[in-house]
């Protein structure tokens, strides 16, 4: 048994969205939690995005006057799903998206309805909406941050101090030159932050108000495991952080890390694109630490066919997908890793057990 310097009910590995959710609902439900990021910077792959976040029969909607039903949510996302999906998980997170949106704005979080995006395949999916499913975060100030301003990473390829629907309307990213000059200097010099960066501050400053500890630059090597259960996290420096109620793995893709990206994705050229337009901190860390505690990795392998291009639509399977694959049968699942088989390279050692007598 090693002593831990530091403790918390929940350590969450990662800053993007899901770790900076998973630690302000963590805080709204009494516990206290660590986000841990790897970077010297907060906000991981999010800040990069555009940061829609999709939710069907929204009260956000609702209120603006667009009705939705749960049977139209249901239906279009089965589609999307192409015989795919677990219905029991399915309708859990239909059912359960709407309340957790409103449990974050309930939190402080500011979220607005997008117009101008609709559903994919609108009018041809069943169940699929022009507006009122697409939500994304109001802008917010940089300087509401505080000292925290210079500590999110900031993306240079996408124009964060407008919103997607403010971005849309004025014709696109291919439109800037005719954007309103003064808005956009106005915006700047207040640095203004919408889409992902935005959705990344808004969590960030919630987190703040509430005095969450949030910490960079803090490497993970191994989970900590004693009589099975995970207890905690090995830093690199040898250094214990002890979880008494557990570990969320929020640390994002792993579009930075060529061997998985070709592992699982196996798409000509998509190890090299993805490498530069993902933080190379997305290495994922994630999969390695759950596939070393003996957690079964499994990817969807489909027939490539570089000559079908576009949208391929195949009836049988009640779907339609954007993609360049044969859709004639399903894809099936493999194996690609499970416990200390597992194949990607890494820098540490398999997990640290701590008391454990086998």
């Amino acid at each position: 048994m090693i002593s831990a310097s530091r403790s918390y009910d929940v350590v969450i590995l990662g800053s993007g969205i899901a770790g900076l959710a998973a630690a302000l609902a963590a805080h709204e439900l009494g516990l206290q939690p660590v986000v841990l990021e790897k970077a010297a910077t907060l906000g991981g792959g999010t800040v990069h995005s555009y940061g829609l976040i999709w939710v069907g029969q929204n009260h956000l909607a609702q209120a603006s006057g667009h009705d939705d039903t749960r049977e139209e949510v249901l239906a279009y996302m089965r589609f999307l799903g192409g015989g795919n999906v677990d219905d029991a998980r399915l309708s859990i997170f239909v059912d359960r998206s709407p309340e957790a949106l409103k449990f974050f704005e309930q939190c402080g979080v500011r979220f607005r309805v997008v117009r101008g995006v609709t559903d994919h395949y609108y009018d041809k999916a069943p169940g699929s909406h022009a507006v009122g499913r697409s939500i994304e975060a109001d802008l917010i100030s940089g300087f509401d941050l505080a000292g925290w301003r210079e500590r999110v990473s900031v993306p240079h390829d996408v124009p964060c101090f407008v919103t997607a629907e403010e971005q849309i309307a004025w014709g696109g990213i291919n439109s800037v030159a005719r954007w309103d000059a003064d808005l956009v200097r106005e915006r700047k010099r207040q640095d203004m932050r919408g889409k992902g960066l935005g959705l990344v501050c808004q969590f960030l400053k919630a987190l703040l108000d509430r005095g969450v500890t949030v910490l960079t630059d803090q490497d993970v090597a191994n989970l900590a495991v004693e009589h099975e259960r995970v207890t905690g996290v090995v830093m690199r420096s040898g250094e214990f952080v002890a979880a008494r109620k557990g570990v969320i793995l929020a640390t994002g893709g792993y579009g930075a890390n060529p061997q998985m990206s070709w592992q699982f994705e196996q798409l000509p050229g998509f190890a090299h694109e993805a490498s530069g337009l993902t933080p190379a901190s997305l290495t994922g860390d994630g999969l390695v630490l759950g596939a070393e505690l003996g957690g079964i990795l499994h990817r969807r392998r489909y027939t490539w066919r570089p000559q079908a291009r576009g949208v391929v639509y195949d009836p049988r399977r009640q779907s339609a997908f954007r993609s360049s694959f044969d859709l004639g049968r399903p894809p099936a699942l493999e194996p690609v890793g499970y416990g200390r088989e597992f194949p990607f390279q890494r820098r540490a050692p398999n997990f640290h057990r701590v008391g454990c007598s086998h």
